[in-house]
């Protein structure tokens, strides 16, 4: 299966049409949101508009939280019911294969707000990356959140940083940050060859 993967939207429109529009003509089988959809509300519907229209599953961002577990009243007054339903529909992690999707480190915990809006100062070290291994549904963690490319495997960092084709097959586990599509960003996976190809808005 060949799933394209984008992140942080943050309601940037054109750069989510981007990211569609170049998945779509790559083949791709489905297309993972791997979470904050949302920014400030203005241009939300149209934004779950496009991500529905494209078939997209998507899991929870810090930035969505709200609208996606429990809103209250009159946030939901503020929002068309397709945009709420679309919304809702969202997951904490969506697993395919033996692939992850989420917004943040497999250490920590979707359903904790504290969680959602931490940044890590030490992601890169040992004894993080150690946590994560440990807390890992399955082999392979693909996630958002920080706005930038970053890959390691159960040896440590990859020297990676978006530039170049990333292979993610073989028996170590492996944690894959995909970089924001408002930065222009997105990728594909194909979850049977292991190959990660990373895109960039001209």
């Amino acid at each position: 299966m060949r799933i394209g993967l984008i992140t942080d939207v943050h309601e940037d429109v054109p750069a989510l049409e981007w990211a569609l529009a170049l998945l779509a003509r790559e083949g791709v089988d489905r297309i993972m949101c791997l979470g904050d959809v949302c920014e400030d509300g203005r241009r939300i519907t149209e934004t779950c508009e496009c991500l529905a229209m494209a078939g997209a599953l998507c899991v929870w961002g810090n930035h969505d939280y709200g609208l996606c577990t429990s809103p209250a009243e009159q946030l939901k007054a503020s929002f068309d019911e397709r945009t709420i339903a679309f919304m809702q529909s969202m997951t904490a992690e969506q697993i395919v294969e033996d692939c992850a999707f989420r917004h943040i480190e497999p250490c920590l915990d979707p359903y904790d707000l504290a969680d959602l809006w931490h940044l890590p100062d030490d992601f890169e070290t040992a004894d993080r990356l150690a946590s994560n291994w440990a807390a890992a549904r399955v082999r392979r963690t693909f996630m958002g959140h920080l706005h930038r490319w970053f890959a390691a495997s159960e040896r440590g960092p990859i020297q990676w940083a978006g530039d170049r084709p990333l292979q993610t097959a073989g028996h170590d586990r492996c944690l894959v940050v995909i970089d924001a599509v408002r930065n222009g960003q997105c990728a594909s996976l194909d979850t049977v060859s292991g190959e990660l190809l990373p895109f960039h808005r001209a």
